[in-house]
């Protein structure tokens, strides 16, 4: 198993563990390491654009707001 199948799997059960509804819940340095190793991933940044202007903007992230401020 690759590095980042083990990463994911990791993160798969992570989820599972905390019940969470996604398909995987990654740590931030296992994200930083799947963005490094694999050229073709996207980071999503899923914040408000109250967010995105407050506290900052990731380089290179694409930007879908998930819910909408102030609503």
């Amino acid at each position: 198993m690759g590095k980042i199948s083990a990463i994911l799997q990791a993160a798969q059960q992570r989820a599972k563990e905390l019940g969470q509804p996604c398909e995987g819940a990654l740590l931030p340095a296992e994200a930083y390491e799947i963005l490094q190793s694999a050229p073709g991933v996207k980071l999503v940044d899923v914040r408000s654009r109250a967010e995105l202007d407050w506290v900052g903007r990731v380089p290179g992230a694409v930007e879908i707001e998930w819910a909408t401020y102030p609503a």
